[in-house]
């Protein structure tokens, strides 16, 4: 009791024998609702304000009326809000309970070694150790940098401040645009404070001056800096590979080298609960006792570390600090992390610079509000305070001359600088999916995918996978990612920031038209400072891997359109082997060659040949050659789908013979006779139009589809003569034609 030194002992309800308590431990274990706790003794008996009387009970009967704790001015009491009734310890006599009223002191209480009095609950977080490198950096010293800020007018001399371009101070120093100046309520960063690469793993200023900041985040403690190196359990992590940290979700305090995640927050007086927390302050443990930010006794003095009577507005919060990250990752296969776009997210205040390989590519700089920005890794794509800002990839090549790297499994190096330098509020939110791998020496190392019959032939579409162990049971993997490489249109197989150490690969996807090894080979694989040494299951250092060739049957069918085979024609079908082989140039196509001779052509004949090829799926092509009889032999080369390939085909011949008819359409030309339909006038009465002329298109058709043109120079007996008149000047309706001289044709 604050008002008579009495201390709450733990003993059994009797009226007769109240006694003066001498005091025991208790426990306050919140009910995750509000201020509402159970408080229990040693042997889990439960205080119960309840029926004018206070008792011990178990912990059920407890929880149907917990207790309230009400903090006043570093004091508290506690309360039954069910019926109003609070804990007393009273003079000498004993203790109970009574109507509780604010205005009554008797119920003021204090604790003794208190342990997490109001504290939630923790939450779990990722183990990011040897992944991401987080420190923190406390700025001072304290007692003069917090002094001094609290004059807007103050040249900021002292301290971190002395000789430093940035300055650390008390809710800004102006409304402006300078690298000191706060940006305005709603208003976006101030850009351009940093340069654009960094210099010896740390920001320099863009200004003259090109003022490192080393002396921010150099990590060596000194007179102005503490730091704090190598912290971990600041994120959390999901299903989905996603880091995650809200400040207005879950309040964080750095408790040696890991940070307490509390399961909640509180708000800042006068703040929206709903939305808004109390902030990011590392270096204060958790205590809703202590829930503004904003300074002395009312708003009026924007100011956390003025000297106000009110403990509670009295500069209870460690400003002035900053923090950095460091990591590796990787760009995942088709740049999708589980299926997601890789991505970084970050929102709050203030500076707020991201580099990757050296590059910065988001700048939240300066004094500002809660500003939100986001990188997509997989697009290029930048946004800031709702803008797109330039390409990233873009704005790699045009600071380096190098196009930035976002091939599978391709590593990089990821800064993030951020600091609290307004000296009032203080948010951080952070979301990423980057695929972050241990810093450990790395190396590349390929070979070439090739065909067993002809070395010269490069494969594309194999692929091969990594593993931890000679059976291959284990797959390797990057960030969760299983490591595979997959060869290119040259054949080459590639992977790409391997850790050094032994590895077995083998082959789990083959090239389309190609065999699987049987059994399948299995290699070693070691990767050192010098590359990787590939080495085959018998033993031998490899730089090329071979498959062989599926193979297919060619079944061609005679078959002569018109049913009569010309007197003395004997038509020889010679096949090859039929090797159907993925074309690099056009992937999912094969190629099947055909191959024909003939043998007994009549002298002076020519032939107009179709080959039909069918396969499964319903695929069917129709190849046609005309060729005379000098021409004994004919190779024709055919896509087919590569899909299909180790399945029959099926080439169907057809031959007309066309010898009689010699007509070559690029030299024929036709009278024509035009007559208006229906009147026999014609605007052109009785004019004769020739081909080049007057536009008169001459073609031969199929005798049994006139939309079918035969693209060929001879046409077969049967074939019609078609004359289309195009004249673009006159819209003159229907017309009949007639052929008035022809060679070789049927005037009909």
């Amino acid at each position: 009791s604050s008002t008579n030194q009495n201390c709450l002992k733990a003993i059994s309800y009797d009226p007769n024998e109240w006694g003066t308590p001498q005091g025991s431990a208790w426990t306050f274990e919140w009910t995750g609702e509000g201020k509402k706790y159970l408080i229990h003794d040693n042997q889990n008996r439960y205080i119960l304000i309840e029926n004018d009387k206070v008792s011990l009970t178990d912990r059920e009967t407890a929880l149907a009326s917990p207790i309230t704790v009400v903090s006043r001015e570093g004091k508290y009491s506690f309360v039954n809000e069910k019926n109003n009734q609070a804990l007393n310890i009273y003079g000498s006599s004993g203790f109970g309970r009574w109507d509780y009223n604010e205005s009554n002191s008797d119920f003021l209480m204090t604790l003794q070694n208190p342990s997490d009095l109001k504290k939630p609950g923790t939450i779990s977080t990722a183990d990011t150790s040897g992944l991401l490198q987080i420190n923190l950096f406390d700025y001072g010293p304290e007692n003069e940098l917090d002094k001094e800020a609290r004059n807007n007018s103050n040249p900021y001399s002292d301290g971190i401040n002395s000789g430093h371009t940035l300055k650390f101070f008390s809710y800004g120093k102006n409304v402006g645009n300078g690298v000191n100046d706060f940006t305005g309520a709603g208003n976006g960063p101030q850009t351009g404070i940093v340069a654009d690469q960094l210099s010896g793993n740390y920001p320099v200023l863009a200004s003259n001056t090109s003022e490192s900041l080393a002396y921010l985040f150099g990590g060596e403690s000194n007179n102005y800096v503490t730091s704090y190196t190598g912290l971990n359990h600041l994120f959390t992590k999901d299903e989905n590979g996603y880091y995650h940290y809200n400040s207005d979700q879950n309040y964080a305090y750095l408790d040696g080298s890991n940070f307490k995640v509390y399961s909640k927050t509180f708000p800042e007086e006068g703040a929206d609960e709903q939305y808004f927390g109390v902030g990011f302050f590392p270096f204060n443990d958790y205590d809703e006792y202590y829930n503004c930010i904003h300074g002395k006794d009312g708003f009026e003095r924007w100011d956390p570390h003025s000297n106000g009577t009110n403990p509670k507005k009295n500069g209870h919060y460690n400003h002035h600090f900053g923090m950095s990250l460091k990591g590796n990752f990787i760009m995942p296969p088709g740049g999708q992390y589980n299926g997601k776009d890789v991505t970084f997210q970050f929102s709050g205040d203030d500076d707020m610079w991201v580099y990757v390989d050296g590059v910065l590519i988001m700048d939240i700089g300066g004094v500002h509000n809660p500003v939100h920005g986001e990188i997509n890794f997989t697009t290029g794509e930048v946004t800031v305070h709702g803008a797109a800002q330039e390409n990233f990839k873009e704005k790699y090549k045009r600071i380096t001359g190098n196009d930035w790297d976002d091939s599978d499994f391709s590593n990089h190096d990821f800064r993030v600088f951020y600091m609290e330098r307004g000296g009032m509020y203080s948010n951080l939110e952070v979301t990423f999916n980057l695929p972050l791998t241990p810093e450990t020496e790395t190396n590349n190392f390929q070979f070439d995918k090739i065909s067993s019959e002809n070395e010269s032939l490069k494969l594309s579409g194999a692929e091969f996978s990594l593993f931890n162990d000679p059976a291959c049971g284990d797959p390797f993997t990057l960030a969760s990612v299983p490591v595979k490489a997959t060869s290119d249109k040259n054949g080459v197989v590639s992977f790409k920031n391997i850790p050094h150490g032994t590895y077995y690969m083998k082959e789990t996807v083959y090239p389309e038209g190609y065999q699987a090894k049987t059994p399948e080979e299995i290699f070693t694989v070691v990767v050192d400072a010098s590359g990787g040494t590939i080495t085959s299951s018998s033993g031998d250092s490899i730089s090329q891997v071979t498959n062989k060739p599926k193979k297919i049957d060619v079944e061609v069918e005679k078959v002569w359109s018109n049913g009569i085979v010309p007197s003395g024609a004997e038509i020889e079908i010679v096949l090859g082997r039929y090797k159907l082989v993925e074309d690099p140039n056009a992937p999912g196509t094969a190629t099947l060659v055909i191959k024909d001779s003939y043998t007994g052509l009549p002298s002076g004949s020519n032939y107009h040949v179709t080959y039909t090829i069918t396969g499964p799926d319903g695929y069917s092509k129709t190849v046609t050659k005309s060729y005379t009889d000098s021409s004994k032999q004919i190779e024709e080369s055919v896509e087919v789908p590569a899909s299909v390939t180790g399945t029959q085909y099926t080439v169907i011949k057809r031959v007309q013979s066309i010898s009689h008819y010699n007509i070559n359409k690029q030299n024929q030309s036709a009278n024509v006779t035009v007559a208006k339909n229906g009147t026999g006038q014609a605007e052109f009465d009785q004019s004769t139009f020739t081909r080049n002329a007057y536009r008169v298109r001459i073609y031969a058709v199929n005798s049994t589809d006139p939309n079918n043109m035969y693209s060929e120079d001879y046409y077969p007996a049967g074939s019609k003569l078609s004359v289309r008149i195009e004249h673009n000047a006159y819209n003159w309706g229907f017309f009949s034609f007639t052929v008035s001289s022809n060679t070789g044709w049927d005037s009909n």
